[in-house]
C-alpha cells in the first residue's frame, strides 16, 4: 500500500517535476561554470605539455587504420603520459582537482538534494487537505531550514556511502573466482544494491518529511523518523526496495531508448518519488489520515494503536 500510494500521489502532482526540470537546468549552469573554471588550467596544461595534440593523433590514425590492437597500446601509453605530466606539475594543478572534487562530492549531490523539501512541503498540502500549493512558494518557505537539512543529511550519510563503495569495491573480487561466479556476480551485486539502497530509504526517507509534516528541528526529526520507520519495518522496507527498483529501471531503460534524453525527466521523477515515499511513511507510521486523490482518504491505524498490537503480538 505504501509502494502504491506513493505512486499516486506522485502521479497526481506530477506537474512539481517540470517545475523541477528549471531548477536542474539552473544547478547544471552553475556547476557547468564552476567545472570550466576547475577544469580549464588543466586543460591548458595538457595543451602546452602536447598531451591534447597526441590525443587528436591517435583518434585520427585509428580512423585511418581502424587498428583496435594499436588502439589499446596507445591508450595505455596516453595514461601513462597524462599521469607524469600531472605528477610534475602537481603543485600547480591541485587545486583545480579539489575544486573538481568539492563539485562532485558535495556540491552535485547538495544542490539536487534540496528539491526535496519543497516538493515534500507541497505534498503536505494535498495530503493533507487536498491543496495544491506552490513548489516556488515552498522552495522560499523552507530555504533557510533546507540549507540546514541538507547539510546535516550529506554529513550523516556520508558514512553509509563510504561503506556502500567500499563493499561495491570488494564485491569485484567475485569476477576473478570464475567465468561462472562472474555471470552469478552481475545479478548478486545488483541484489545487494537495492537492498542495501532500500535499507537507506528506510532509514533516511521520512527525514525531511518529518521536519515538514511535525515541524521538528534537524536532528529530532532524524531520530523520530528512524523511530517511525522501525515502528513498520517490514512494510517500509519491503517497499523501499520497490521504490528502488522502479528508480532502477526506470532510469536504465528509458536512458538506453532515448539515448539518456530521458533522464531530464526520469531523475525529477526519481526525487519526487522519493519525496512521496517518505511522506506517505511518515502519515502511515504516525497514524496520520491523508489523501491519496480526491475519492481516496486513507486512515491509518493510530500510533498508540499499532504500538500496542505490535507488543501484544510477543506476549502471545
Amino acid at each position: 500500500m505504501i509502494y502504491k500510494n506513493s505512486l499516486k500521489i506522485l502521479i497526481s502532482n506530477f506537474d512539481i517535476v517540470w517545475k523541477t526540470i528549471l531548477y536542474y537546468i539552473f544547478v547544471f549552469f552553475v556547476m557547468g561554470g564552476m567545472v570550466y573554471l576547475c577544469v580549464n588550467p588543466i586543460y591548458k596544461l595538457l595543451e602546452q605539455s602536447g598531451f591534447v595534440e597526441n590525443i587528436t593523433t591517435v583518434y585520427a590514425d585509428f580512423l585511418t587504420n581502424l587498428n583496435f590492437t594499436q588502439l589499446l597500446l596507445t591508450i595505455n601509453d596516453l595514461i601513462l603520459q597524462f599521469v607524469s605530466i600531472l605528477t610534475e606539475n602537481l603543485s600547480s594543478v591541485w587545486i583545480n582537482f579539489v575544486g573538481l572534487g568539492f563539485v562532485f562530492i558535495f556540491l552535485k549531490t547538495y544542490l539536487s538534494n534540496l528539491t526535496i523539501m519543497p516538493s515534500c512541503n507541497a505534498l503536505h498540502y494535498y495530503m493533507g487537505s487536498m491543496n495544491k500549493h506552490s513548489y516556488v512558494l515552498s522552495f522560499k518557505e523552507t530555504f533557510g531550514k533546507n540549507l540546514k537539512a541538507q547539510l546535516a543529511y550529506f554529513i550523516v550519510s556520508l558514512p553509509l556511502k563510504i561503506l556502500y563503495a567500499f563493499l561495491f569495491v570488494l564485491s569485484l573480487r567475485l569476477f576473478n573466482i570464475s567465468f561462472v561466479m562472474s555471470i552469478l556476480s552481475v545479478f548478486l551485486i545488483a541484489i545487494g544494491f537495492c537492498i542495501l539502497l532500500g535499507f537507506k530509504y528506510t532509514l533516511f526517507a521520512g527525514w525531511i518529511p518529518t521536519m515538514v509534516v511535525m515541524n521538528y528541528g534537524v536532528f529530532k526529526s532524524l531520530k523520530v523518523s528512524i523511530k517511525n520507520s522501525f515502528r513498520i519495518f517490514p512494510r517500509v522496507f519491503s517497499n523501499a526496495i520497490g521504490i528502488v527498483i522502479t528508480l532502477v529501471l526506470s532510469n536504465f531503460l528509458i536512458g538506453i531508448f532515448t539515448f539518456m534524453a530521458g533522464l531530464i525527466i526520469t531523475i525529477p521523477f526519481s526525487y519526487l518519488l522519493i519525496s512521496s515515499f517518505g511522506m506517505v511513511v511518515t502519515f502511515e507510521a504516525q497514524g496520520m489520515r491523508y489523501y491519496v486523490d480526491v475519492y481516496n482518504v486513507i486512515t491509518p491505524k493510530k500510533k498508540e494503536i499499532s504500538d500496542k498490537l505490535n507488543s501484544m503480538k510477543y506476549i502471545v
